[in-house]
Protein backbone atom coordinates (compact mmCIF):
# COMPACT_ATOMS: atom_id res chain seq x y z
CA UNK A 1 0.00 0.00 0.00
CA UNK A 2 1.29 3.28 -1.09
CA UNK A 3 2.21 5.73 2.04
CA UNK A 4 -0.21 8.78 1.37
CA UNK A 5 2.57 11.00 2.64
CA UNK A 6 4.21 9.93 -0.53
CA UNK A 7 2.44 11.46 -2.95
CA UNK A 8 1.69 14.88 -1.17
CA UNK A 9 1.55 17.75 -3.12
CA UNK A 10 2.81 21.40 -1.96
CA UNK A 11 -0.72 22.59 -2.54
CA UNK A 12 -1.68 20.49 0.72
CA UNK A 13 0.13 22.92 2.93
CA UNK A 14 -0.46 26.46 1.39
CA UNK A 15 -0.17 27.96 4.60
CA UNK A 16 3.03 26.38 5.50
CA UNK A 17 4.38 26.71 2.26
CA UNK A 18 3.87 30.19 2.21
CA UNK A 19 5.24 31.14 5.12
CA UNK A 20 8.60 29.05 4.42
CA UNK A 21 8.80 31.06 0.77
CA UNK A 22 9.06 34.26 2.49
CA UNK A 23 11.64 33.17 4.61
CA UNK A 24 9.51 32.60 7.99
CA UNK A 25 9.74 29.97 10.59
CA UNK A 26 6.79 27.77 10.61
CA UNK A 27 6.25 26.20 14.37
CA UNK A 28 3.30 24.83 16.37
CA UNK A 29 2.62 22.39 19.40
CA UNK A 30 -0.50 21.31 18.24
CA UNK A 31 -2.83 21.89 15.23
CA UNK A 32 -5.17 24.06 17.35
CA UNK A 33 -1.91 26.40 17.86
CA UNK A 34 -2.13 26.83 14.08
CA UNK A 35 -3.68 31.00 12.85
CA UNK A 36 -7.00 30.44 11.38
CA UNK A 37 -6.15 31.19 7.27
CA UNK A 38 -4.01 27.52 7.66
CA UNK A 39 -7.40 25.66 7.58
CA UNK A 40 -6.17 23.34 4.97
CA UNK A 41 -2.93 22.84 6.14
CA UNK A 42 -4.48 21.80 9.80
CA UNK A 43 -6.93 19.04 7.68
CA UNK A 44 -3.35 17.51 6.11
CA UNK A 45 -1.22 17.29 9.04
CA UNK A 46 -4.52 15.54 11.06
CA UNK A 47 -4.66 13.34 7.92
CA UNK A 48 -1.60 12.71 8.75
CA UNK A 49 -1.70 12.60 12.58
CA UNK A 50 0.75 14.79 12.87
CA UNK A 51 0.31 16.60 16.17
CA UNK A 52 3.46 19.28 15.98
CA UNK A 53 6.15 20.27 13.45
CA UNK A 54 8.43 23.01 12.93
CA UNK A 55 9.77 23.60 9.73
CA UNK A 56 12.88 25.86 8.63
CA UNK A 57 13.75 27.88 5.67
CA UNK A 58 17.13 26.72 3.78
CA UNK A 59 17.99 30.47 3.24
CA UNK A 60 20.74 32.46 1.68
CA UNK A 61 20.05 36.29 2.11
CA UNK A 62 16.80 36.49 0.92
CA UNK A 63 16.94 33.35 -1.53
CA UNK A 64 14.82 30.43 -0.36
CA UNK A 65 15.89 27.02 -1.64
CA UNK A 66 13.58 24.99 0.17
CA UNK A 67 12.93 23.74 3.82
CA UNK A 68 13.88 21.67 6.38
CA UNK A 69 11.13 19.91 8.53
CA UNK A 70 10.26 18.43 11.43
CA UNK A 71 7.29 16.73 12.72
CA UNK A 72 5.95 14.58 15.82
CA UNK A 73 2.99 12.44 14.46
CA UNK A 74 0.32 11.51 17.26
CA UNK A 75 1.36 14.19 20.38
CA UNK A 76 1.91 17.55 20.82
CA UNK A 77 5.62 18.70 21.25
CA UNK A 78 6.80 21.78 22.29
CA UNK A 79 9.85 23.33 20.36
CA UNK A 80 12.05 25.27 22.60
CA UNK A 81 14.37 28.53 21.65
CA UNK A 82 17.32 26.75 21.83
CA UNK A 83 16.25 23.99 19.38
CA UNK A 84 15.09 26.13 16.94
CA UNK A 85 18.29 27.81 16.98
CA UNK A 86 20.44 24.95 16.53
CA UNK A 87 17.73 23.77 13.61
CA UNK A 88 18.12 26.76 12.09
CA UNK A 89 22.00 26.98 12.36
CA UNK A 90 22.02 23.46 10.24
CA UNK A 91 19.67 24.82 7.86
CA UNK A 92 22.11 27.56 7.18
CA UNK A 93 24.79 25.11 6.79
CA UNK A 94 22.59 23.19 4.15
CA UNK A 95 21.21 25.82 2.21
CA UNK A 96 24.99 27.04 1.53
CA UNK A 97 25.81 23.60 0.29
CA UNK A 98 22.86 23.86 -1.64
CA UNK A 99 23.54 26.98 -3.28
CA UNK A 100 27.19 25.84 -3.90
CA UNK A 101 25.60 22.94 -5.39
CA UNK A 102 22.94 25.31 -7.33
CA UNK A 103 25.83 27.50 -8.88
CA UNK A 104 27.76 25.04 -10.00
CA UNK A 105 25.10 23.29 -11.75
CA UNK A 106 24.51 26.56 -13.39
CA UNK A 107 27.86 27.47 -13.88
CA UNK A 108 28.01 23.86 -15.74
CA UNK A 109 24.80 24.88 -18.51
CA UNK A 110 26.37 27.90 -18.78
CA UNK A 111 29.72 26.43 -19.70
CA UNK A 112 27.57 23.84 -22.05
CA UNK A 113 25.63 26.54 -23.79
CA UNK A 114 29.46 28.51 -24.70
CA UNK A 115 30.68 25.14 -25.87
CA UNK A 116 27.70 25.13 -28.04
CA UNK A 117 27.57 28.45 -29.35
CA UNK A 118 31.11 28.50 -30.23
CA UNK A 119 30.28 25.07 -32.03
CA UNK A 120 27.70 27.00 -34.14
CA UNK A 121 29.99 29.70 -34.29
CA UNK A 122 32.68 27.61 -36.13
CA UNK A 123 29.88 26.37 -38.78
CA UNK A 124 29.08 29.95 -39.33
CA UNK A 125 33.01 30.40 -40.60
CA UNK A 126 33.20 27.07 -42.75
CA UNK A 127 29.79 28.26 -44.18
CA UNK A 128 31.32 28.10 -47.65
CA UNK A 129 33.74 25.36 -47.21
CA UNK A 130 30.51 23.07 -45.92
CA UNK A 131 28.78 24.56 -48.98
CA UNK A 132 31.59 23.12 -51.50
CA UNK A 133 31.78 19.91 -49.57
CA UNK A 134 27.73 19.03 -50.07
CA UNK A 135 27.95 20.36 -53.71
CA UNK A 136 30.88 18.34 -55.12
CA UNK A 137 28.85 15.01 -54.23
CA UNK A 138 25.27 16.72 -55.32
CA UNK A 139 26.77 17.96 -58.24
CA UNK A 140 27.87 14.17 -59.20
CA UNK A 141 24.62 12.88 -58.71
CA UNK A 142 22.97 15.06 -60.67
CA UNK A 143 25.50 14.90 -63.43
CA UNK A 144 24.99 10.77 -63.49
CA UNK A 145 21.38 11.20 -63.23
CA UNK A 146 21.18 13.26 -66.38
CA UNK A 147 23.60 10.80 -68.23
CA UNK A 148 21.58 7.98 -67.39
CA UNK A 149 18.07 9.74 -68.42
CA UNK A 150 19.70 10.11 -72.01
CA UNK A 151 20.64 6.57 -71.82
CA UNK A 152 17.06 5.49 -70.74
CA UNK A 153 15.74 7.95 -73.57
CA UNK A 154 18.21 6.59 -76.22
CA UNK A 155 16.82 2.94 -75.91
CA UNK A 156 20.76 1.61 -74.99
CA UNK A 157 20.69 -1.61 -73.96
CA UNK A 158 23.90 -1.12 -72.27
CA UNK A 159 22.94 -2.03 -68.80
CA UNK A 160 26.40 -2.74 -67.29
CA UNK A 161 26.81 1.21 -68.05
CA UNK A 162 23.78 2.57 -66.54
CA UNK A 163 24.42 0.14 -63.66
CA UNK A 164 27.69 1.66 -62.80
CA UNK A 165 25.90 5.04 -63.29
CA UNK A 166 23.67 3.67 -60.13
CA UNK A 167 26.47 2.92 -58.13
CA UNK A 168 28.36 6.12 -58.51
CA UNK A 169 24.72 8.15 -57.29
CA UNK A 170 24.52 5.87 -54.21
CA UNK A 171 27.95 6.27 -53.34
CA UNK A 172 27.80 9.94 -54.01
CA UNK A 173 24.79 10.13 -51.73
CA UNK A 174 26.49 8.39 -49.28
CA UNK A 175 29.35 11.11 -48.98
CA UNK A 176 26.95 13.66 -48.98
CA UNK A 177 24.88 12.40 -45.93
CA UNK A 178 28.50 11.47 -44.11
CA UNK A 179 28.90 15.49 -44.64
CA UNK A 180 25.31 16.44 -42.72
CA UNK A 181 25.60 13.78 -40.29
CA UNK A 182 29.43 14.86 -39.48
CA UNK A 183 27.85 18.24 -38.78
CA UNK A 184 24.79 17.61 -36.91
CA UNK A 185 26.91 15.43 -34.62
CA UNK A 186 29.26 18.94 -33.97
CA UNK A 187 26.57 20.86 -33.32
CA UNK A 188 24.31 19.14 -31.60
CA UNK A 189 23.98 20.21 -28.64
CA UNK A 190 23.87 17.17 -25.64
CA UNK A 191 25.38 16.13 -22.21
CA UNK A 192 29.09 15.06 -22.09
CA UNK A 193 29.74 11.55 -22.98
CA UNK A 194 33.27 10.34 -22.08
CA UNK A 195 34.54 7.49 -24.36
CA UNK A 196 38.01 5.93 -25.81
CA UNK A 197 38.48 8.32 -28.46
CA UNK A 198 41.28 7.84 -31.63
CA UNK A 199 43.34 11.14 -31.98
CA UNK A 200 44.18 10.70 -35.53
CA UNK A 201 40.55 9.77 -36.82
CA UNK A 202 39.33 12.85 -35.24
CA UNK A 203 42.13 15.00 -36.33
CA UNK A 204 41.63 13.58 -40.19
CA UNK A 205 37.98 13.99 -39.61
CA UNK A 206 38.28 18.13 -39.05
CA UNK A 207 40.72 18.05 -41.69
CA UNK A 208 38.02 16.84 -43.83
CA UNK A 209 35.93 19.65 -42.88
CA UNK A 210 37.83 22.22 -43.00
CA UNK A 211 39.69 20.96 -46.73
CA UNK A 212 37.53 23.29 -48.95
CA UNK A 213 37.60 26.58 -46.41
CA UNK A 214 41.44 25.85 -46.30
CA UNK A 215 41.64 26.25 -50.49
CA UNK A 216 39.38 29.24 -50.28
CA UNK A 217 42.31 30.66 -48.15
CA UNK A 218 44.85 29.26 -50.12
CA UNK A 219 46.24 26.93 -46.46
CA UNK A 220 48.28 24.08 -47.27
CA UNK A 221 47.92 21.44 -44.38
CA UNK A 222 50.22 18.78 -43.63
CA UNK A 223 50.03 16.09 -41.23
CA UNK A 224 52.14 14.13 -39.31
CA UNK A 225 50.84 11.63 -37.28
CA UNK A 226 51.81 9.45 -35.22
CA UNK A 227 50.39 5.51 -36.02
CA UNK A 228 49.43 3.04 -32.71
CA UNK A 229 48.15 6.15 -30.45
CA UNK A 230 46.91 4.74 -27.50
CA UNK A 231 43.35 6.35 -27.56
CA UNK A 232 42.14 9.12 -24.87
CA UNK A 233 39.56 9.22 -22.25
CA UNK A 234 37.62 12.29 -23.85
CA UNK A 235 34.27 13.35 -25.11
CA UNK A 236 34.41 13.15 -29.38
CA UNK A 237 32.71 16.33 -30.64
CA UNK A 238 34.73 18.35 -27.74
CA UNK A 239 37.74 17.25 -28.96
CA UNK A 240 36.49 17.72 -32.37
CA UNK A 241 36.00 21.27 -30.90
CA UNK A 242 39.26 21.71 -29.80
CA UNK A 243 41.32 20.54 -32.82
CA UNK A 244 38.64 22.90 -35.29
CA UNK A 245 39.50 25.82 -33.32
CA UNK A 246 43.49 25.56 -33.37
CA UNK A 247 43.48 24.60 -36.89
CA UNK A 248 40.81 27.93 -37.47
CA UNK A 249 43.16 29.79 -35.67
CA UNK A 250 45.74 29.12 -37.58
CA UNK A 251 43.89 29.65 -40.63
CA UNK A 252 43.20 33.33 -39.37
CA UNK A 253 46.78 33.88 -38.45
CA UNK A 254 48.18 33.48 -41.77
CA UNK A 255 45.53 35.56 -43.21
CA UNK A 256 48.68 38.45 -43.69
CA UNK A 257 51.05 36.63 -45.36
CA UNK A 258 51.62 34.68 -48.60
CA UNK A 259 53.26 31.54 -47.26
CA UNK A 260 50.08 29.60 -45.31
CA UNK A 261 51.48 26.41 -44.60
CA UNK A 262 49.61 24.30 -41.79
CA UNK A 263 51.31 20.99 -39.72
CA UNK A 264 49.42 19.13 -37.45
CA UNK A 265 51.38 16.19 -35.82
CA UNK A 266 50.56 13.92 -33.23
CA UNK A 267 52.48 12.20 -30.81
CA UNK A 268 53.16 10.31 -27.67
CA UNK A 269 55.58 9.51 -24.86
CA UNK A 270 56.63 6.64 -22.47
CA UNK A 271 54.31 7.85 -20.06
CA UNK A 272 51.31 7.59 -22.06
CA UNK A 273 50.59 11.10 -22.55
CA UNK A 274 49.65 11.45 -26.62
CA UNK A 275 50.62 14.97 -28.01
CA UNK A 276 48.37 17.03 -30.50
CA UNK A 277 50.69 20.51 -32.07
CA UNK A 278 48.87 22.44 -35.02
CA UNK A 279 52.07 24.65 -36.34
CA UNK A 280 50.80 28.14 -38.59
CA UNK A 281 53.12 29.93 -40.16
CA UNK A 282 52.05 33.32 -39.28
CA UNK A 283 53.66 36.32 -37.95
CA UNK A 284 53.51 34.52 -34.20
CA UNK A 285 52.57 36.62 -31.20
CA UNK A 286 54.52 39.39 -29.53
CA UNK A 287 55.92 37.25 -26.27
CA UNK A 288 54.23 40.00 -23.82
CA UNK A 289 50.93 38.98 -25.36
CA UNK A 290 51.22 34.88 -25.40
CA UNK A 291 50.38 34.56 -21.92
CA UNK A 292 47.39 36.27 -22.54
CA UNK A 293 45.89 34.14 -25.52
CA UNK A 294 43.75 31.82 -23.34
CA UNK A 295 41.99 34.39 -21.68
CA UNK A 296 37.78 35.05 -22.46
CA UNK A 297 37.59 37.81 -24.64
CA UNK A 298 40.91 38.49 -25.47
CA UNK A 299 41.71 38.84 -29.42
CA UNK A 300 44.08 40.60 -31.70
CA UNK A 301 41.72 39.51 -34.59
CA UNK A 302 39.46 42.85 -36.31
CA UNK A 303 36.69 40.15 -35.84
CA UNK A 304 37.65 38.27 -33.15
CA UNK A 305 35.43 37.04 -30.35
CA UNK A 306 37.99 35.92 -28.03
CA UNK A 307 36.02 32.94 -27.04
CA UNK A 308 38.11 30.13 -29.10
CA UNK A 309 41.01 29.60 -27.67
CA UNK A 310 39.46 29.97 -24.12
CA UNK A 311 37.28 27.20 -24.56
CA UNK A 312 39.40 25.16 -25.83
CA UNK A 313 41.93 25.74 -22.99
CA UNK A 314 38.97 24.50 -20.74
CA UNK A 315 38.30 21.32 -22.15
CA UNK A 316 41.31 20.04 -22.33
CA UNK A 317 41.47 20.93 -18.77
CA UNK A 318 38.34 19.02 -18.22
CA UNK A 319 39.50 16.39 -19.77
CA UNK A 320 42.49 16.23 -17.31
CA UNK A 321 44.81 17.39 -19.91
CA UNK A 322 46.68 21.10 -21.15
CA UNK A 323 47.02 23.29 -23.84
CA UNK A 324 49.93 25.77 -24.66
CA UNK A 325 51.84 27.68 -26.86
CA UNK A 326 54.77 29.09 -28.16
CA UNK A 327 56.31 31.00 -30.73
CA UNK A 328 57.68 28.80 -33.29
CA UNK A 329 61.88 30.05 -34.24
CA UNK A 330 61.10 30.94 -37.28
CA UNK A 331 57.61 31.96 -37.99
CA UNK A 332 54.15 31.18 -36.61
CA UNK A 333 53.18 29.73 -33.57
CA UNK A 334 52.50 26.26 -32.68
CA UNK A 335 49.28 24.85 -30.13
CA UNK A 336 49.98 21.74 -28.46
CA UNK A 337 47.37 20.03 -26.48
CA UNK A 338 48.28 16.82 -24.28
CA UNK A 339 45.89 14.36 -23.21
CA UNK A 340 46.63 11.46 -20.69
CA UNK A 341 46.22 7.85 -22.34
CA UNK A 342 43.08 6.09 -20.86
CA UNK A 343 42.63 3.70 -19.23
CA UNK A 344 42.77 -0.16 -20.37
CA UNK A 345 39.27 -1.13 -18.52
CA UNK A 346 37.44 1.95 -19.79
CA UNK A 347 35.01 1.35 -22.47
Amino acid sequence: MTDPRSVLQLSAFPWSVGQLRQGKLVRFSRLDGLPSNAAVDRATYARLSIGSAIGVPLAVGSTVMGMLVLSVQDREQAWADDVVQRLEFIAGIFASALLRRRSAVELERLRGDLMHVGRVASMGELAASIAHELNQPLTAILSSAQVAERLIDSGTDKWKDLQEILADIVDDDKRAGDVIRRLRAFVKKDTVHYCRVDVNAVIEDVVRLVHSDAIIRCVSIDMNLTRDLPPVLADQVQLQQVVLNLIMNGFDAMSATRDRRLLITSRGDANGTVFVSVSDSGSGISEPDLPRIFEPLYTTKPQGLGMGLSISRSLIESQGGQLRAENNTGAGVTLTFSLPAAPEHTG
